[in-house]
């Protein structure tokens, strides 16, 4: 199951984080919204899917519990790292340098 969350409007920039659960580690992929885009979750979403399904990823993080609730606690606190670009997206070719 892939699970999806969509940042605040009160963020900088909008966030779409989806993860999934794989044994007791959960995958996490984001697609940040430009300064000058409007933010549309379908759109987001295919993007982070997309990342999520080429193993372009985040974060992996080992959690106690597998469930929508975790998956929720981490996507906010994600993207609010994302959105104030302390942590930034990149596509795996942008840091094999």
């Amino acid at each position: 199951m892939i699970y999806n969350y969509y940042s605040s409007e009160l963020d900088c920039n909008r966030v779409t984080i989806v993860g999934k659960f794989e044994g007791k580690f959960l995958k996490i992929a984001a697609a940040r919204c430009g300064l000058n885009d409007n933010f549309e979750k379908k759109e987001g979403r295919k993007i982070a899917t997309k990342r999520l399904g080429e193993n372009n990823i985040i974060a992996t993080i080992k959690t106690k519990k597998q469930n929508g609730k975790v998956f929720n606690m981490v996507a906010n606190q994600i993207s609010i790292l994302i959105s104030n670009r302390i942590i930034d997206v990149y596509l795996n070719k942008d840091t094999e340098d």
